[in-house]
């Protein structure tokens, strides 16, 4: 003895296209012309959907370039301040005075120098 709900699901489970049908042709070929129109409107969002993705991924890549090329930017940036900086502590108040007080000492003696052989020729004179 068969259940009740087998009749139920054999009904339920039965196309709306079948040997019961009561579309005609025509209305048949309307619908399949629908659901070839669906088909193609389908395939050209899909195709859209793929170019769409590829252009974010090519802008990605575009950003990230530009992302690359600023912080190229900022080392160029910071190498040059560093550079400016060791320059700044290499010619330091150590080598400035040194270099001074020899000038002084040396020019200042040749100055004294001068004057005593001034002094000595314009006397003898």
């Amino acid at each position: 003895m068969k259940s009740p709900f087998h009749r139920f699901r054999w009904h339920s489970q039965r196309g709306s296209i079948g040997p019961q049908s009561t579309e005609s042709l025509p209305q048949l070929m309307q619908r399949l012309e629908k659901l070839e129109s669906r088909i193609s409107d389908l395939k050209t969002g899909l195709s859209n959907l793929m170019q769409l993705q590829q252009l974010q991924a090519e802008a990605e890549a575009d950003r990230q370039q530009q992302g690359v090329i600023e912080s190229v930017t900022q080392l160029q940036q910071a190498v040059d301040e560093f550079e400016l900086e060791l320059a700044a502590r290499t010619i330091g108040w150590q080598q400035v005075r040194e270099i001074f007080w020899q000038g002084v000492r040396f020019g200042g003696g040749g100055i004294l120098i001068g004057w005593g052989l001034a002094w000595v020729v314009l006397r003898k004179g």
